[in-house]
């Protein structure tokens, strides 16, 4: 048995060792309908790209499952062929969508049996099918049109498809909306137990729908989702995708001359896309041919994200750079994975944006899962911290990373471990440095490479500390009888490594413990 178990454990490694996290990609089946370079079909999918794609959409028809094209069946069982160059990979199916409406919902959840018979059905479709799971995509649950008793029954019936769901190796997912407040009036703090993970629709937080030129999906109003989402004890970080639009909301500028975010609109969307066809809304390849146009292009500091104007037309997207830091918020917070609407919006081709073939999710799948991506801002983007001196701690950042030849993190000492500094070399040799903050109360933890509470640091005198070490001139007169010591000059702020014969110095606002033999706040130094 115990060898099995060890079996079973290595061959899970084995499988995994190429994903880190989940990389959800959503495909729509209307792409398929879009005309010339805007075209999107089975084959275009590159079937290494996601780790799971979900396939919409299908429908609620009395207590099963239906398709809702004609082409349904036919495209299914080519996208399943996709398996065979990836066996891998999972394709689930999306039931609902915005344009579904929830009265067949809402029908299908009212009673204990209805839910029972829609368990049934629906396995046996997706079995038919060879899908992995299901994708619950009701919009929304106790909203729009749906009375207040399915948000509770919307739990019922998550609960009695995990029980079948489970038992028979299928997936269980749902689409959530971005804003707290819609989450919580449609959803039980315990639907998170039944469900394998939640995609958070973390976008369309503003469009033009807005009289003011909102962003689609700032990095601000997404951390604020996260933060909220975890304080619900059943749905942990690991069960947690963040979800990335791969598209831009537009609006009418009211002023032209006024169009940085928060500027007033005059209502209603820019002309439609000549491949999306739909006003207010632009794939991320009809973007960048704005941009090849003329359309001038704008970065947020506050929200880290681009926009885009020109005359009276805006749009508020995302690209690469704002893309990989939302990736590295997925890391940072140890959510499970990252998701996409949808795949046919990114530059699928790789000829309108000219950074190779979907560059969006690319960028996003290679920082998730470890590994160092060409997007990064080629200058250093500090993200504000308590002490609220950004050109300090830009200096004090090239000063941590002057001698990273790879991805390193640092405490920042100077402010007692609330920030660190993340040190990153692209593939052309350029340093990178970025400044992040830990979310109050938790300071950042060098040794277990994350933000932690401060209780969860027992094993240490001093909560706060470093191992960086910046190159400083030697010292002729430094004593150093014991190769395996390490000697501190007299005011501690300098220090020789004996083994070696190299002399140091600790950054700004610390000094070294020769206790800890690191680099600590000075406060929690006495220097003789």
């Amino acid at each position: 048995m115990k060898f099995l178990f060890l079996l079973s454990a290595l061959l899970f490694l084995t499988i995994n060792q190429g994903y880190s996290k989940r990389v959800i990609c959503y495909y729509t089946n209307w792409s398929a309908y879009r005309p010339g370079d805007g075209k999107f079909s089975i084959n275009d999918i590159d079937p290494n790209l996601c780790t799971h794609i979900i396939y919409s959409f299908a429908r609620v028809q009395g207590n099963g499952l239906a398709s809702t094209e004609g082409s349904d069946p036919e495209m299914y069982k080519q996208i399943m062929a996709l398996k065979q160059q990836n066996p891998d990979l999972k394709i689930s199916l999306a039931v609902g969508g915005w344009n579904h409406g929830s009265a067949p919902f809402t029908q299908m959840v009212a009673t204990e049996q209805s839910r029972a018979e829609f368990v049934e059905n629906s396995y046996k479709f997706l079995k038919e099918y060879g899908f992995d799971g299901l994708d619950l995509d009701w919009e929304y649950p106790a909203d729009r049109g749906s009375p207040p008793e399915d948000r509770g029954r919307f739990t019922e019936l998550a609960k009695q498809l995990s029980a079948k769901y489970q038992q028979e190796g299928l997936l269980l997912s749902a689409a959530t909306p971005a804003a707290p407040s819609k989450y919580d009036g449609s959803y039980e703090p315990e639907v998170c137990k039944y469900l394998d993970f939640v995609n958070i629709m973390a976008y369309d937080y503003s469009g033009p729908w807005d009289r003011v030129a909102g962003h689609n999906s700032p990095l601000t109003s997404q951390k604020q989702t996260v933060e909220h989402m975890i304080k619900k004890p059943d749905c942990t970080p690991d069960k947690l995708n963040l979800g990335m639009g791969a598209y831009g909301r537009t609006n009418n500028l009211a002023n032209p001359s006024v169009s940085n975010i928060g500027a007033p609109t005059t209502g209603g969307g820019a002309a439609a896309g000549k491949y999306t066809g739909e006003s207010g809304f632009l794939s991320y390849y009809e973007v960048c041919e704005k941009l090849k146009e003329g359309w001038q292009k704008e970065w947020s500091t506050e929200h880290q994200v681009p926009y885009a104007h020109s005359g009276s037309s805006w749009v508020g997207y995302d690209d690469k750079e704002s893309i990989a830091l939302k990736a590295e918020y997925v890391n940072e917070m140890e959510l499970g994975g990252a998701m996409f609407w949808a795949m046919d919006l990114d530059d699928f081709r790789g000829d309108k944006c000219d950074e190779g073939k979907f560059p969006l999710i690319n960028t996003a799948k290679e920082i998730v899962n470890g590994k160092e991506s060409s997007t990064r801002p080629s200058t250093t983007r500090t993200t504000p911290t308590t002490t609220g001196k950004a050109t300090h701690q830009s200096a004090t950042a090239k000063l941590y990373c002057l001698d990273s030849k790879q991805k390193q993190t640092y405490a920042n000492v100077s402010n007692n471990c609330q920030s660190y500094y993340e040190c990153l070399t692209t593939p052309s040799g350029q340093q990178i440095t970025i400044s992040r903050t830990c979310p109050s109360p938790l300071i950042y933890s060098e040794d277990k490479n994350k933000c932690v509470k401060e209780k969860e640091l027992q094993d240490s005198p001093i909560k706060c500390s470093t191992k960086f070490r910046a190159p400083a001139s030697s010292v002729s007169s430094t004593n150093c009888w014991d190769p395996s010591s390490v000697v501190v000059d007299s005011m501690c702020r300098f220090f020789t490594d004996c083994s070696t014969k190299s002399r140091y110095e600790c950054p700004p606002g610390s000094l070294f413990s020769s206790s800890l033999k690191r680099c600590v706040p000075k406060q929690n130094v006495q220097c003789w």
